[in-house]
């Protein structure tokens, strides 16, 4: 295989959410990039992925007629998110650890074989090895400013005309794991809505 997934949709990123790598290294990998497609295939049809969409740090103007980036596209960041539903929820894969976002995306696939790979013996059957990439990200790169704010003031039951500092921490202390027997969804739904708003605590 050496053409993209027909299930999957290619954008520039919208947003990047919360801290970019400070050191990116060099990658490990030696596999041709028809092998990153296929292995990419693979895993999203494995993961049964519905509304797949991968967002590049590459210019729309880059993209060619068919939706994908050019050849010769340069990318302003090597960052990329991959985000879709699936038989386990709603998850989202951002990477920027590498030089090339060629190679952000091989680990993502890689990453995605990984946490496959470990049902293969029973043991985590509610898919708990999921749980980090829940796709609280994904949904937070679509949302406006506005609607971020909405869903903070919905959370932490905001009262009046409050900053965007003051609906974070309102909304972070209603939705601390301590008050939902450690479950962290709602923290770290707040924390990608904190990241959207540019609000750091």
């Amino acid at each position: 295989m050496s053409s993209w997934p027909d299930f999957l949709t290619v954008r520039p990123v919208e947003r990047w959410l919360g801290q970019e790598t400070a050191e990116r290294r060099r990658s490990p990998f030696s596999a041709p990039w028809s092998s990153t497609l296929q292995l990419l295939d693979d895993e999203l049809r494995h993961a049964q992925a519905d509304d797949a969409v991968l967002q590049v740090c590459i210019p729309e103007a880059d993209f060619g007629v068919r939706g994908y980036p050019l050849a010769h596209a340069k990318a302003w960041s090597p960052g990329v998110i991959l985000s879709f539903n699936g038989s386990e929820g709603s998850l989202s894969f951002p990477c920027d650890s590498f030089e090339r976002w060629q190679d952000n995306l091989r680990a993502i696939a890689l990453t995605m074989e990984s946490l496959r790979r470990i049902n293969r013996y029973g043991v985590a059957q509610s898919g708990e090895q999921y749980r980090g990439w829940r796709a609280i990200e994904s949904t937070a790169t679509t949302m406006t400013a506005d609607e971020a704010r909405d869903r903070l003031s919905e959370i932490g039951g905001a009262v009046g005309n409050e900053t965007d500092k003051g609906l974070v921490r309102r909304a972070r202390a209603i939705a601390h794991p301590d008050r939902h027997d450690g479950d962290t969804t709602r923290w770290d739904e707040v924390a990608a809505l904190a990241a959207l708003l540019g609000v750091t605590l």
